[in-house]
């Protein structure tokens, strides 16, 4: 399996404490734009924010803003419910014989996901997340909340299980691929991704190891892992 994931902090945090960390994050990183512009990337027309709040690291911001894209359905730059419920009704579209116990455990475990995004980030109640938003919220979670991370954790095991074509817990490239296809992720990084996970290399990992690298994307700067390359080769 992928390293256990780093944590940074014990304590349970309350949404709006992590509410009061993103509105001070983002003036920083705001007064720090000022003095500093931060690069943009254009990565396939997607912009990439050099935030300089909390810890995270150079990967982990990388793999943040894949994420969001992933997320921003529309591509303006905000996500919603709307935006997780199409991801999960992406999967089943995918896999027309889905049953509809794991069809509504996909639309209710996304819903939890985007509720715990929505209280920790939605700092002006619009009913939308920002990029920017998005970033200094996970941030914070990993700092000061790790369940926060944890239902990413579970939305991950989810996907994984609607993926599982035969149900046996474990993937193979082919369900793998299906996994990057419902996020519209280029199909071509799975391949660096599959030959992590497969260490004995019979074809197969399990379930609970694409829930770990999904942990590893947002919280370790591990450049080993399979979450390293999730979203394309590393420099």
């Amino acid at each position: 399996m992928a390293p256990t994931a780093k944590r940074r902090g014990q304590h349970r945090s309350h949404p709006h404490r992590l509410q009061q960390r993103l509105i001070g994050a983002m003036a920083r990183d705001c007064r720090q734009t000022e003095l500093h512009p931060a690069p943009h990337s254009g990565g396939q027309g997607q912009t990439l924010i050099g935030s300089e709040s909390g810890m995270i690291g150079d990967l982990q911001r990388r793999n943040i803003n894949a994420a969001f894209n992933t997320l921003d359905v529309t591509g303006d730059d905000h996500i919603d419910q709307d935006d997780f419920r199409v991801r999960a009704d992406r999967l089943r579209t995918l896999r027309p014989d889905m049953d509809d116990k794991l069809a509504n455990d996909l639309r209710k475990t996304f819903d939890a996901w985007w509720e715990v995004i929505r209280r920790a980030a939605d700092s002006d109640g619009d009913g939308r997340v920002t990029r920017e938003e998005f970033t200094v919220a996970i941030d914070a979670g990993l700092e000061e909340d790790p369940a926060y991370i944890d239902q990413m954790e579970r939305v991950a095991q989810v996907v994984a299980e609607a993926a599982d074509l035969d149900g046996d817990g474990m993937l193979d490239r082919n369900e793998l691929d299906l996994i990057y296809k419902a996020f519209d992720v280029d199909v071509a990084f799975s391949e660096e991704t599959f030959r992590r996970l497969d260490r004995d290399g019979d074809g197969l990992f399990s379930t609970t190891e694409w829930a770990q690298t999904v942990r590893d994307m947002f919280s370790s700067t591990d450049r080993a892992t399979a979450a390293a390359v999730a979203f394309g080769p590393v420099a």
